[in-house]
């Protein structure tokens, strides 16, 4: 009997394959809203191929060096430290393919979803231009676009999953929460990590 393996690899600074992939999408568990106890995932993927969860580069997650260098990331970086690997078949699922497409499409979907208001969704729509947007640099961004983009990401929050915006909502730690508070009494602080980001 030949069983297949089936690898993942969200490869992204931020993106977790096991936090993300194995535990919010196609692995065999979801976490409970306790925060404490697992529940089946009947359509896991782990019913038809073996599953290996892969995480890179170093820091993403549960991955870690204990070699400075190794946290040197970026596009260049990774693909030069990239494995060849014999692949039968590929499938690359939500992909970033263009900014000035994806960018939208995602503020297009908090709107029409009710995750923000129209003012919000509309002043996004009518002030950005992302015909040349980078996350990084954003190049011809305007002060009204930004504003907006902010009071977006402000409203959505760190606790939903933007890939899924009916699963329970992720509260980090009372730790974590404790800090956060701490944090906004002197700065607006914008990221609280859910578990599995490492």
């Amino acid at each position: 009997m030949v069983c297949p393996t089936c690898t993942i690899s969200n490869h992204c600074p931020g993106c977790s394959s096991i936090g993300g992939g194995a535990f919010t999408e196609l692995g065999p568990f979801f976490p409970n809203g306790d925060g404490r106890s697992l529940r089946k995932n009947s359509m896991s993927w782990n019913r038809a191929s073996n599953l290996l969860f892969v995480e890179s580069p170093a820091g993403v997650g549960w991955s870690y060096s204990n070699t400075a260098f190794d946290y040197n990331i970026g596009d260049a970086s990774t693909d030069q430290e990239s494995c060849f690997l014999r692949e039968k078949a590929m499938q690359i699922g939500n992909p970033l393919l263009n900014l000035d497409r994806d960018a939208p499409a995602m503020y297009d979907y908090f709107w029409s979803h009710g995750m923000i208001s129209d003012e919000i969704g509309l002043a996004i729509m009518k002030d950005c231009d992302f015909d040349d947007y980078t996350f990084v640099t954003p190049n011809n961004i305007s002060d009204s676009c930004n504003n907006a983009i902010n009071d977006a990401t402000k409203i959505v929050g760190d606790y939903i999953n933007n890939y899924d915006v009916s699963l329970d909502v992720c509260y980090p730690s009372i730790v974590q929460q404790e800090l956060r508070l701490k944090k906004m009494v002197l700065f607006f602080s914008s990221s609280v990590f859910c578990s599995g980001d490492g």
